[in-house]
């Protein structure tokens, strides 16, 4: 079976854990298919380092020496077996790397082999995934503020002002006219302004609506209004698909 790790889209989020900043890049495309009955197996790969920033994370030459290896690593365990990178945290001063493996002894063998002592790594049976789905995935607050971060950096480099409440655009579809009819009396009790009602009669969810809302572009603020549209849309099984700003 081939990998999906060389054209998997990856993201990023900011979090903490044990009160200690980190970063979490994760692989979002094999959610999908999470857990992989294949790969019953995790390897977690620690790489320390000296050269870190004031919030403890990996910098310089140690981070690249340690893509370096990771790569070397995923390449090296692909060749004897199936193999997916599925995530990496910076976090104080070291990198994790996380693959979900097929054969547990095979890849204890090459790992002693080739680094013995110099790596610090561990395999775990994780036949269900928790690791992925309950640490390295980001819940559904974390994959707002991700998505709506990088709507952020966009208006930011556009030159956009956020000091003051500005109207955002939302939208979101369904499958039927009964479930958009029920979001939008949601969207009402919560003085959204509806916009439009379309039906695109190509998409799965065709019933589609587009409201509006001043509200400030505050991160966390604003992460938790959108978390709340697409909790309400997801429970009506809808999508909430996200926002825009006029510029």
């Amino acid at each position: 079976m081939t990998s999906l790790s060389l054209s998997a889209q990856w993201g990023q989020y900011e979090a903490t854990w044990e009160n200690e900043p980190g970063i979490m890049s994760f692989n979002q495309d094999i959610k999908k298919l999470a857990p992989i009955d294949e790969l019953p197996f995790l390897l977690e790969v620690a790489q320390s380092g000296i050269e870190c920033d004031d919030n403890g994370l990996l910098i310089g030459d140690d981070l690249r020496l340690s893509e370096e290896r990771a790569l070397d690593i995923d390449s090296i365990l692909s060749t004897a077996m199936y193999v997916e990178d599925v995530g990496t945290l910076l976090y104080q001063c070291e990198v994790k790397n996380y693959y979900y493996i097929q054969d547990s002894v095979v890849a204890y063998q090459i790992l002693e082999a080739l680094y013995g002592l110099s790596l610090d790594y561990k395999i775990l049976r994780d036949k269900d995934w928790k690791v992925y789905l309950e640490l390295i995935y980001p819940d559904d607050f974390l994959l707002q503020t991700m998505i709506n971060k990088r709507a952020f950096n966009q208006l930011h480099d556009e030159g956009f002002s956020f000091k003051e409440k500005v109207l955002l655009e939302h939208f979101a579809s369904f499958s039927s006219e009964e479930d958009r009819h029920e979001f939008r009396r949601f969207l009402i009790q919560n003085n959204y302004k509806i916009l439009d009602n379309t039906l695109d009669s190509k998409a799965a969810l065709p019933y589609v609506i587009s409201f509006s809302r001043k509200d400030m572009l505050h991160l966390e603020r604003l992460s938790n209004i959108t978390l709340r549209l697409h909790q309400k849309a997801l429970s009506i099984e809808g999508s909430y698909d996200g926002w825009g700003v006029e510029l």
